[in-house]
Order: C-alpha cells, then sequence, then structure tokens
C-alpha cells in the first residue's frame, strides 16, 4: 500500500506542478488584438464613422498602446459636448441649460438619451406631447393658434376629446370658428338674397357647415319664369321669346343668359356665307347646310320644286358647302371637297352638265337638285352665277367658264356658247380672287393687277372702251395695287390695297359713286371712301340703275345708286350718289353682297348682309319673299332673315 501511495503521490506533485507554470501573453504592437487592446498596429477597419463620430472624413489612428486615437474624428454623441449642427439637443449630463420647466413642463427632472435627445419621461405635464396631464384640459400636440387647443388649454368656441386631442368648433355657441359658415343666429352677413335667391329667410344649418335655404324662394336656374323679379327667361327660353331663326340665325335651340336677363344665342346655327342674286337669296351655314329663299320660278332654290319661299330652305343633298352664288335663274356652289355644283335654269348650260333646256315648265326641263358641274372635278376655290353662265376659281389659280358666250363672257375668245367649263383665254395662272357679273367677269391676280372681260358697252371692263373683249383686259390705271373686285351689272368696282374704292361703268342711278351720274369707262374714286374699304359688291340688274355697297375695316356697311325698293338700307327710297351708311347694322358686319333684278323695272333689287354674330340680314324689294323675313313687304332697313324657328 505504502508503494502506491507513493506512485500517488508523485503524479499529484507533477500535475500540480504544471498547472502553477506562468501564462505568457503577445505584447503591444505583435499585430495581434489581445484582451484589453483596442486596436494593434492598424484599426483593424474602423473609422471614426464606425465608432460613432460624426466626421466621416475624420483620422483614426492606432496609439503605441493599442488603443484608439480618435482626436482626428471630431464630434459624437456621447462626448458630454452638445453638437447641435449635428441635430443634438444635449449630452450626456450636458443639457445645453434645458430643464422641464424650460420646456414646458409643470417639473421633474430633465435627462438625456442615448441619442443625444431630451429625455422627458422624468417632467411632468409636458404641453405638446399629445397626452393630456396634469392640469391640461387638452393636448393636440402642437401650439398653433385657432385650432381649439392653445398652450393645452381650450380656444373660446371648441371642444375636444381624445389624445392627443382633436379639437372641433362648438355648433350652437354663436360663435364663428374653423369651418363654420354660421351659427345659430350669427349668419355672417348672409341672406336669402346675397345667396342667389329673390326674396326668404335664411336660417343655419344643424351642423353649422351649411346654410338652410329652406325659408328662400326664387332664383334664376330654378326653371320657373319669375318675371316679377326681371327674369325673362329660365333655363329654357319661354314660348314667346324669339327663335333662333327669328334672331337672324340658320336654326338651332336659343337658350337663357345665365343672369335670366334675356335669351342666350349661344346654341344658335350661325350663317358663314350670304349672297344676294336675281330675285332670289342664299346662305350657308356653319354647319355646311345650304339654304335659298325667294323666286323659284326656274328651280333655283334647289329644294326639287317651284314653290316660291319666303324663308330659307333646305337645298337637296347639299352638305359640306363651302360657298355658294346666286345668279339669275341659276345657284352654283361649292363643297368642302372642292367639287362644283348648280341647280335651276340651263337654257344656255349655265349649270355646266353638258345639257341644255330651251323651256323649263317642268322639274324635266330644269336642274331642280343640285348636279355637278362637268369636268371640274375637285380643287375649286370659289364659283360665281351670272346672268345666264357661270365661271369657277379653281386652286391652282385657273379660271373656267361656261353657259352662254354671246357677249364674249366666257373669255375663251370665242363667242360660242359651252355647256361644259372652259379655260378663260390668256388669264393663266395667278389668279386670286374672281366675281361673275351679269354678263362679264372680273379677277384678281396674284401681281396685284385686276382683268375683266365680256360685255363692255358701258365701260364696265374699266379698259378706257366700250368694246366687248373675248380675253381678259387690264382695268387701267390700277398700279398692280388691286385687293378686291366686284363685277355688278354694268358697272364694275374694286378696292386698292391702300383701303381706297373705285367704281367705273353705267352711273343713271349714280352707283359709281362719285357723286355724278355720268358714265365712266375707267376707274374712279368713291366720294369718302378714299380710305378704309375692306370690300365692296357691285349690283347687278337687267338695266343701267344699280346698286353698289361696301363694307369698311370697322365692320359698317355703306350703300349708294338706286334706291327705288329701299336696297341702300337707308331708311327711304332716295337714291344716291356717294355712300350712305346702312340703318341698323352698326358695326360688326363681316360681308356684304348687292343683288340685282330678273327684268324690268332694273330698279328691282335686294342686298343681303353677314353679321360677325352670325346673324344673316336683307333689305329692299322683296315682293317674292328674297328678303326672306316670311313676309313680301319691301324693307327700307335691314330686317333678319328667318331660318328654321
Amino acid at each position: 500500500m505504502s508503494r502506491h501511495f507513493l506512485i500517488i503521490l508523485f503524479s499529484s506533485t507533477l500535475c500540480f506542478s504544471a498547472c502553477q507554470d506562468p501564462v505568457t501573453t503577445d505584447s503591444c504592437g505583435d499585430g495581434f488584438l489581445d484582451p484589453g487592446e483596442e486596436c494593434d498596429s492598424s484599426t483593424g477597419g474602423e473609422t471614426c464613422q464606425s465608432l460613432g463620430y460624426y466626421d466621416a472624413q475624420g483620422t483614426l489612428t492606432c496609439t503605441n498602446k493599442c488603443l484608439f486615437n480618435t482626436i482626428g474624428c471630431g464630434a459624437r454623441c456621447g462626448d458630454n459636448i452638445v453638437d447641435a449642427d449635428h441635430g443634438e439637443e444635449c449630452d450626456g449630463g450636458n443639457l445645453n441649460g434645458s430643464s422641464c420647466q424650460a420646456l414646458g413642463s409643470t417639473g421633474g427632472v430633465l435627462a438625456c438619451d442615448e441619442n443625444c435627445q431630451y429625455d422627458l419621461s422624468g417632467c411632468t405635464s409636458f404641453c405638446g406631447n399629445g397626452v393630456v396631464e396634469s392640469d391640461e384640459v387638452c393636448d393636440d400636440g402642437n401650439d398653433s393658434l385657432g385650432d381649439g387647443c392653445l398652450q393645452c388649454q381650450l380656444e373660446e368656441g371648441w371642444e375636444c376629446v381624445g389624445q392627443p386631442s382633436v379639437c372641433t368648433p362648438v355648433c350652437g355657441d354663436g360663435l364663428l370658428r374653423d369651418d363654420e359658415v354660421c351659427d345659430g343666429e350669427v349668419l355672417d352677413g348672409n341672406t336669402c338674397e346675397t345667396r342667389g335667391f329673390y326674396e326668404g329667410t335664411l336660417a343655419c344649418g344643424a351642423t353649422c357647415v351649411s346654410f338652410d335655404e329652406s325659408g328662400c324662394s326664387g332664383y334664376c336656374g330654378d326653371g320657373t319664369l319669375d318675371a316679377q323679379f326681371g327674369e325673362v327667361c329660365d333655363t329654357v327660353a319661354p314660348a314667346g321669346l324669339p327663335s333662333c331663326g327669328e334672331l337672324g340665325y340658320s336654326g338651332g335651340a336659343v337658350g337663357c343668359l345665365p343672369d335670366c336677363s334675356g335669351e342666350d344665342p349661344g346654341a344658335c346655327v350661325s350663317w358663314t356665307q350670304v349672297s344676294a342674286g336675281g330675285q332670289h337669296s342664299c346662305g350657308v351655314a356653319e354647319d355646311g347646310s345650304l339654304w335659298c329663299w325667294g323666286q323659284n320660278l326656274y328651280g333655283q332654290l334647289g329644294d326639287g320644286t317651284f314653290a316660291y319661299r319666303h324663308v330659307p330652305t333646305r337645298v337637296t343633298g347639299m352638305t359640306a358647302v363651302a360657298q355658294v352664288s346666286a345668279g339669275k335663274y341659276h345657284t352654283c356652289a361649292v363643297k368642302t371637297d372642292g367639287s362644283a355644283w348648280c341647280w335651276g335654269f340651263n337654257q344656255h348650260g349655265q349649270l355646266g352638265d353638258n345639257a341644255t333646256h330651251q323651256v323649263c315648265n317642268t322639274s324635266d326641263d330644269c336642274g331642280l337638285s343640285p348636279v355637278p358641274v362637268s369636268g371640274l372635278g375637285s380643287g375649286v376655290a370659289s364659283i360665281g352665277a351670272g346672268r345666264d353662265h357661270s365661271c369657277a376659281l379653281k386652286t391652282d389659280g385657273g379660271v373656267w367658264c361656261w353657259g352662254s358666250n354671246s357677249q364674249s363672257q366666257l373669255g375663251d375668245g370665242t363667242t360660242i356658247n359651252r355647256l361644259t367649263p372652259m379655260v378663260v383665254s390668256g388669264l393663266g395662272a395667278g389668279v386670286v380672287q374672281l366675281s361673275v357679273g351679269l354678263r362679264h367677269n372680273c379677277v384678281v391676280k396674284t401681281d396685284g393687277s385686276a382683268r375683266c372681260w365680256g360685255q363692255n358697252f358701258d365701260g364696265r371692263l374699266g379698259n378706257g372702251t366700250t368694246t366687248n373683249s373675248s380675253v381678259s383686259v387690264l382695268v387701267s390705271g390700277m398700279d398692280q395695287q388691286v385687293a378686291y373686285v366686284s363685277a355688278g351689272g354694268h358697272h364694275s368696282c374694286l378696292v386698292k390695297t391702300n383701303g381706297s374704292a373705285w367704281c367705273w361703268g353705267a352711273n343713271s342711278a349714280g352707283q359709281v359713286g362719285d357723286g355724278t351720274y355720268d358714265q365712266r369707262l375707267t376707274p374712279t374714286a368713291v366720294s369718302g371712301l378714299s380710305s378704309g374699304a375692306a370690300q365692296i359688291s357691285a349690283g347687278g340688274t337687267e338695266g343701267t340703275y344699280e346698286t353698289t355697297c361696301a363694307l369698311k375695316t370697322d365692320q359698317s356697311a355703306w350703300c349708294w345708286g338706286e334706291n327705288m325698293y329701299g336696297q341702300l338700307g337707308i331708311g327711304g327710297t332716295a337714291d344716291a350718289s356717294t355712300p350712305s351708311p346702312v340703318v341698323g347694322l352698326g358695326s360688326g358686319v363681316l360681308a356684304i353682297s348687292a343683288g340685282g333684278s330678273t327684268y324690268m323695272p332694273d330698279q328691282v333689287a335686294h342686298t343681303c348682309a353677314l353679321k360677325s354674330d352670325g346673324t344673316a340680314w336683307c333689305w329692299g324689294y322683296n315682293s317674292y319673299g328674297n328678303v326672306g323675313d316670311g313676309t313680301t313687304t319691301h324693307r327700307y332697313t335691314p330686317v333678319a332673315v328667318q331660318g328654321q324657328m
């Protein structure tokens, strides 16, 4: 046993001897991070920013004692210095001079949290934290005036509930707050009248955010006509007020003005063009429909009948119409696709459909409905209907004519009638405006010259002679300054680029406008229109007693010449050898058209005008309804053309 004991004792001695050997540790600087070291030789990938410092560009180093050197890192939360630039309110024990009381609480201990923000948990009754505490009546989380809770106390006229407090005005306390428009008897100056009603007693609604208008009555827009309060209409025009047609429009439904003081023609269909012919007239509506009225002896109204019409009747099959010209017994029009159409009397081929009719007593003898003009195709810019011939201006600047050529009015160098269009000789291209007269025609070219051809026994061609011409001749003395030309019956007129008006030819009724009744073979200045003229229209009759009208740049209309039936529109029947203003049209006239006659006496004529509001007006001879007012009474001043009722 002693032997075994010695062995165990020896082994234990060896073990205890080994366990008591000292542990050897590496020294700072060996590049290994040992216990107690922050770094060793290098920062080990750490940066100022990773250590919580604000300066991401700062320099972090490792000291020879294996501790971080943060001198180059600047400030951080926890350095006991308040860095306001980085959003710190406090830092450690540094409260930046603040306290619970300074921050709105009644007392307590202010602290700083780990993010360098004030810790208010030790403060009591903090106003603005959204919690109603101690002596607070409300706390809506802000200190704004006028929202019901100010400095955690109720503002007058409000009630607040919840946390954070939600405040609403007290309805019924007689105080106007927030979105209240009224409160009890307080209506803030509002009455039934100020609210748009005619009478009654206004009250406040149950929630104070709207008015109770049940005690008010009558307003513009209620659909009831309150004539005692000055309403002329309400929502719609009542029976008895003029329709769109009676107001001079093509048609449509008249409405009521927003203040119920009168009719609103805004929905009426306007006229875009009007043309006065022999004893009939035609107009184009803004929807592209075409309408004619007056004499219909040869189907010139285009409605498929011979019935005379005292108000506009729609031309059969004509839609998308751009322009119309009413001649003596026939009519022509251009559609927006550039195609040309004619209808009415066709004894000389003036319809251009390669046919003629010697008599016209039935629909087989006349073109009662529009027919396309042969050979022109598309590309027609404008068209004109004369006594028994027609002409068209194409978009390429060329002019084509057809029908009677007894007076060389077709301009093809012959006197042969043509059943289809023939190009006018010598004009070439470059025509910008065409006017078709009774038996002669005139154009304006791109070079500013005016040229005419056809009948000339009274000097209407303006070249100083009375000789007919089958080719175009230059109008004398205009120095290539012509802006607009008009070929009438036995006289012609033009407007120069300087706004002066000139006329020539027959002057039996003073239609030349120079204050005399002397025939003029070359252009003569119209008295009083040395400037300011924009458009001119020479009427065309079978005799030499004719009317002329002009439109000035101020959109006023002036007429002179023959006036037996009031075609001058000056309120009487006396002729005028110088321009006189048309009565009743005022300004706003866009275009004017002087008509002619279909037989002797040649003083039988009428005139039509288009106004800027889209209404059409006519005056003068009216035995066939050619004025279009629904009567056969001659009109000495303008009356509205009666469109669709």
